[in-house]
């Protein structure tokens, strides 16, 4: 409940856009549950909300890394190189 209770936190700060109390939860968040599939998709939301994708690319690759089929994380991904504009990677991630 207490994971549930921090995602929820994080996705309410960021769509007020309070980044940076976002990022406060979510350094909690990982403290808990370091390789956790929604760790990543809450890490790369966050960078990419900020305008970092390159970050948000990297932590998404490094999350599939561990969870290879994770639906969430490779949609993510494809939706990061989207805005990258890179559209034959994010094809391949859709």
């Amino acid at each position: 409940m207490v994971l549930g209770g921090l995602r929820q936190q994080i996705v309410a700060l960021f769509e007020q856009d309070q980044l940076e109390e976002a990022k406060f939860f979510l350094e909690q968040y990982i403290k808990l549950a370091p390789h956790a599939v929604e760790r990543y998709s809450l890490e790369a939301m966050i960078y990419s909300g900020s305008g970092d994708l390159e970050q948000a690319e990297k932590t998404l690759i490094d999350g599939i890394s561990v969870h290879p089929l994770s639906f969430d994380l490779l949609y993510n991904l494809g939706y990061v190189y989207e805005a990258q504009e890179n559209f034959l990677e994010s094809y391949n991630m859709y």
